[in-house]
């Protein structure tokens, strides 16, 4: 126990990591270390010992959205709890957007549910910080690429923007409905750019309220400049609770 109370260590030990993990962990440190949002994780210090460096991270009780999803029974996994993980990672990101960060890996996986139902954006390894005045941050020849939650400017030309965040988030409520499938199963990942580009899209449930259906489908058009910004998703998320309190369909 620490003065934070529990904690999470990510440790990278010297020489399992390679050069380019090297560089993702300092540029995650560098990036963590200004963010404070009740919906981002938190970085509470780093210990370095030789060539061998530990992030002591915000503690989540659930673990990812995905794996806590997977958890729970039919009966508890209702609509109201994904779609309040979904506003909570929108004001989140929302955040991330105000402070010209772009997270390039927003997924279930990296959403992490603490002992008080907060959801928190977490693992910052692909995040960049875009100077004042940029939109976009142009990035090639780079690794393991989250190629079902990317953007086709991304996957295509290796654009990287808030609005290609907003793709992902996108993808993220899909998934939220499905958490034990990938998004596009049967799609190959070399036709995978090619088919979203001819109009190829993720299908919600009946469940999904049609507010967060057409939500999430605003979230894929193909021009980056007609999808949403977090900000606006927020005041959707804001507007329709307090508008009509039978957001929710169960």
């Amino acid at each position: 126990m620490t003065r934070y109370g529990r904690v999470a260590l990510k440790t990278y030990v010297e020489p399992t990591y390679s050069g380019h993990e090297r560089e993702s962990l300092w540029s995650e440190i560098n990036v963590m270390k200004r963010l404070r949002h009740p919906n981002v994780i938190r970085m509470l210090g780093i210990s370095i010992d030789g060539s061998n460096v530990t992030m002591v991270l915000e503690y989540a009780k659930f673990g990812d959205a995905r794996t806590y999803l997977l958890g729970l029974s039919h009966a508890e996994w209702v609509v109201e709890t994904i779609v309040d993980i979904a506003r909570q990672v929108a004001e989140g990101m929302a955040y991330l957007e105000s402070v010209l960060v772009v997270h390039r890996d927003l997924a279930a996986r990296n959403v992490l549910i603490t002992a008080q139902f907060q959801a928190k954006i977490a693992d910052f390894g692909l995040a960049v910080r875009l100077k004042a005045g940029e939109e976009e941050k142009e990035i090639q020849n780079w690794g393991m690429r989250p190629l079902r939650w990317m953007a086709p400017e991304s996957i295509l030309q290796g654009r990287f923007s808030s609005r290609s965040d907003v793709w992902s988030f996108g993808v993220l409520v899909w998934e939220m409905f499905y958490p034990e499938n990938t998004p596009y199963m049967g799609i190959t990942d070399n036709d995978l750019a090619s088919d979203l580009t001819d109009g190829t899209r993720l299908k919600l449930p009946s469940s999904c309220p049609d507010e967060l259906s057409h939500l999430a489908h605003c979230c894929w058009s193909i021009d980056p400049d007609r999808r949403p910004s977090f900000a606006r998703i927020v005041r959707i998320f804001a507007r329709r609770l307090v508008q009509n309190r039978k957001f929710y369909r169960y």
